[in-house]
């Protein structure tokens, strides 16, 4: 590092979008990497660095420049900087990332934004941002690039330049009218600020390590799931046939099926009348393809439905059925709504931890790289998405 730091410098890249996960962006795709990066200087002087065509215009190749370049400042600026950070990081080792990552702060210009609010602007955009602080609103014309199926480095890169330009000097006037905020003075917020930029970097590493996902556990398991999904749907739609299946087809996993077993009242449904004439006699078609044929139409008919219990219930939420099976542990009513709720908890184990997981599951690494984010919530904890890891229980683990 060299022995000149600047106080702060803007970060933001342009990279590849080659994945077919939602986010195509997504760094921990391995086919993924920077285009084009850039750094603005405090005196406003922006760098750029072009990581397909320039690599060979420094003696230690554009990426050490860059890497380099980074290295001199003691705090690094971003709109959302844990993504370009994970770029970043393909282009250190470990080694260096770690020595790097203790001796520069991070300053988050949506994180900041989400805490300078009391927790109400989540996710704020930079456009978003600007338009608050006084920037520019970018030209289009890039995004209209990418929706048309043009890759980022396909994009002419005096366009793409003048793209990257603009993030970096709405990110510079949105950090600058940041750090002017008034509670910027009251020594307590700038701590719990920075402490919050310091826990950016725990779930960046979090990010970047992942969770392991055994696949093959995980489709062994799902065989599993998915016969006890067919016995559980099985035997709950011959109980529910026994009360509705004269006049639809039992769904286990409808609520409004389920209280009409449980606490009866009025099913409404389709069927098909025959048209009759004045005098009640049914009509037929005289010509075309269906001539002979008596005519039809569909209408909604009802049906009073005598349920299991001798009272009504409000929902069928999953703490009411529970209320039900203590009251009804060893008959008919109690086999049912926990065959419910078992229905219910396998469905999902299958649907979200299982199926889904392993669709978040990369295969150069066999780990899923979730994210974990600092402005989502009213509260001002952690969340997490794509998926949320959060959300396993000791005993699915």
């Amino acid at each position: 590092m060299s022995t000149h730091r600047y106080e702060y410098l803007i970060l933001d890249v342009e990279t590849t979008v080659n994945s077919s996960r939602s986010f195509k962006g997504t760094p921990f795709d391995t086919s993924n990497y920077i285009v084009l990066a850039g750094l603005k200087y405090p005196s406003g002087v922006c760098h750029f660095y072009d990581f397909v065509n320039d690599n060979d215009s420094h003696p230690y190749g554009i990426h050490d420049k860059f890497i380099s370049d980074i290295s001199d400042t003691y705090i690094l600026v971003g709109q959302n900087i844990g993504f370009d950070l994970h770029y970043v990081r393909k282009y250190m080792n470990d080694e260096y990332w770690y020595e790097w990552i203790q001796n520069v702060s991070i300053w988050d210009t949506q994180i900041a934004e989400y805490l300078l609010c009391g927790h109400t602007s989540k996710f704020q955009s930079l456009d978003a941002l600007s338009t608050k602080y006084g920037g520019e609103l970018k030209d289009n014309a890039i995004k209209g690039y990418w929706n048309s199926g043009i890759k980022t480095e396909e994009i002419p890169k005096d366009e793409l330049t003048s793209y990257l330009m603009g993030d970096l000097t709405n990110t510079s006037i949105v950090f600058e009218q940041q750090r002017k905020n008034p509670l910027m003075e009251d020594r307590k917020f700038r701590k719990v600020l920075s402490v919050q930029m310091e826990h950016r970097l725990v779930t960046l590493e979090m990010e970047h390590n992942g969770m392991k996902f055994d696949q093959i556990v995980c489709s062994d398991e799902l065989t599993l799931l998915r016969a006890h999904i067919k016995m559980l749907t099985q035997e709950l739609t011959e109980v529910m046939d026994t009360y509705i299946g004269s006049y639809v087809e039992s769904n286990p996993v409808s609520h409004q099926h389920i209280k009409l077993v449980l606490s009866g009242g009025e099913l409404k449904y389709d069927s098909v009348k025959i048209v009759a004439d004045e005098n009640l006699n049914p009509i037929k078609y005289k010509t075309g393809a269906r001539a002979g044929q008596f005519k039809t139409k569909k209408v909604v008919d009802s049906q009073h439905i005598s349920g299991m219990l001798d009272f009504d219930i409000q929902d069928t939420s999953n703490s009411t059925l529970k209320n039900i099976v203590k009251r009804h542990k060893e008959d008919e009513v109690g086999r049912f709504c926990t065959n419910v709720l078992k229905l219910r908890k396998v469905t999902k184990d299958a649907g979200t931890y299982f199926e889904g997981y392993s669709k978040e599951c990369w295969e150069h690494d066999s780990c899923i790289h979730p994210n974990y984010n600092h402005a989502a919530t009213n509260t001002g904890r952690i969340s997490c998405t794509k998926p949320n890891v959060m959300n396993i229980t000791r005993k699915e683990t």
